[in-house]
């Protein structure tokens, strides 16, 4: 059974009132007339009905206040409202079009006119949802079909690092009686266990939906922490050159999960280059404040000069489990980072270097 269309009417004392209250029940919606500027806003934020017909000319109902007053509130500014007036200036229409109106209908109203106008907000209003419910459902799907790649992946990856494990272990048991030998893997077991405990770190990172605490930290600071961090965590020594431009400006994001995502696309920049590469492998970090989508951000660009980024993988490169790298416990490292970074607000695009390499650019909102 179709559900009726909700409609309030806020003191619409117009001449055809009643007809149009009876036109667009035989319609099949149900209209409910309010005459107080109080009642009128507790009933719509009860009831939140599908439409608003608000008169704008009652003594001492300022509609243009109301329709403002409606579209703050989150859970009602999505409702269509329709002014209907006596005044037909310009003037007045523009200023209920800026307060939010989706229509402007002039006193002495037309049934027929007004019914279908009625109905085409209606109309649009059923098909934003029926887009939204389309969209969350794609969404869902999308989502269902990574989190199996991705269970399906971890098993087999965990599958080769116990693999690789049980390898040392029976080396060591094979030479228990030569001391450097049983040194030598128990330490290789060691960073294979840490390899596993920081990837398990990392999926928990993913697969948290509560909001992240964020704490004022000047950038400068901020980076310096990090990528220390990420050097000493993971033994590297190459040259990592930071350009920041505005080391004393405030941003506000969670410590750990910036020095996370910087240390992922760090790590991918440093093993962008090839095994057989004997330089020193040189990572640049320059960063600048930006306009993005009308706020502040801080633009980061992560610079390498490695064999850049394979063609055929550039459209997936943030899908899981998507790689150029031969070795075990790669492919989630950019999935992580784009889905922590979404989280804080900001995206991660990639580039090509024209001399060789790739730019990864993250943004970041201040």
């Amino acid at each position: 059974m179709k559900i009726k269309a909700k409609i309030v009417v806020i003191n619409c004392e117009a001449t055809n009132l009643d007809g149009l209250q009876d036109k667009l029940e035989r319609e099949g919606m149900e209209v409910e007339v309010v005459s107080n500027r109080k009642a009128a806003l507790n009933r719509i934020a009860k009831q939140k009905p599908d439409l608003i017909l608000l008169d704008n000319t009652i003594p001492g109902l300022n509609g243009i206040e109301i329709c403002q007053r409606l579209k703050r509130e989150e859970n009602t500014q999505s409702i269509p409202i329709i002014f209907i007036s006596a005044i037909s200036t310009k003037e007045e229409k523009i200023a209920g079009f800026n307060a939010g109106a989706v229509d402007y209908i002039t006193k002495p109203i037309d049934l027929e006119e007004t019914t279908a106008r009625i109905k085409a907000q209606l109309l649009i209003r059923d098909n934003h949802y029926k887009n939204l419910y389309r969209q969350a459902r794609e969404n869902n799907a999308r989502q269902s079909a990574i989190i199996g790649t991705i269970t399906e992946s971890i098993a087999h990856n965990l599958n080769n690092s116990l693999s690789v494990i049980v390898g040392y272990i029976d080396h060591i048991e094979t030479c228990a009686n030569d001391p450097k030998i049983v040194k030598r893997n128990s330490e290789l077991i060691n960073k294979v266990v840490q390899r596993i405990v920081k990837k398990a770190h990392q999926l928990n990172l993913f697969a948290n939906k509560n909001k992240v605490e964020l704490t004022l930290i000047p950038i400068g600071q901020l980076l310096r922490k990090s990528i220390n961090h990420f050097s000493m965590e993971n033994n590297i020594t190459s040259n990592i050159k930071l350009s920041n431009q505005n080391p004393e400006t405030d941003i506000n994001t969670n410590i750990e999960t910036f020095g996370n995502i910087l240390g992922l696309l760090l790590m991918n920049a440093l093993e962008s280059y090839p095994e057989s590469y004997t330089k020193e492998r040189k990572v640049h970090i320059q960063t600048k404040i930006s306009q993005h989508n009308e706020c502040q951000h801080l633009q980061i660009k992560i610079s390498d000069r490695g064999k850049g980024m394979d063609p055929n993988l550039a459209d997936h490169v943030f899908d899981p489990f998507i790689t150029s790298k031969p070795s075990v416990n790669h492919g989630l490292g950019l999935t992580i980072a784009r889905h922590s970074i979404r989280k804080l607000g900001g995206d991660i695009t990639f580039e090509r270097n024209t001399q060789g390499g790739t730019t990864v650019i993250f943004n970041h909102p201040l």
